[in-house]
């Protein structure tokens, strides 16, 4: 097993893509929230319409975004999976 990458701070492109419902119910989230916007990136609501594994897959495509917080519950977490799935390889 290698080791991981360690990335330095200046280069991080983070997704935030959050459940609306747990936006302020716990402090790792307010936390993520805060990293995302201080790192001048991008934040994304899931709506539970079908179309959010769609969404942060275009999320991550349009910013280039190379980290990508999941905030929420499983159904947050497998929608950010299925949408990271889809992309292009």
């Amino acid at each position: 097993m290698s080791a991981p990458t360690l990335v330095a701070p200046e280069t991080i492109r983070a997704a935030l893509v959050i459940h609306p419902e747990r936006r302020d119910r716990f402090p790792e989230v307010r936390d993520a929230c805060v990293f995302v916007r201080g790192s001048a990136n991008i934040e994304l609501e899931t709506r539970g319409d079908g179309r959010d594994a769609d969404r942060v897959r275009e999320l991550v495509t349009s910013t280039d975004a190379n980290v990508v917080i999941a905030a929420g519950g499983d159904g947050t977490v497998a929608t950010v999976a299925r949408g990271l799935l889809a992309l292009p390889r």
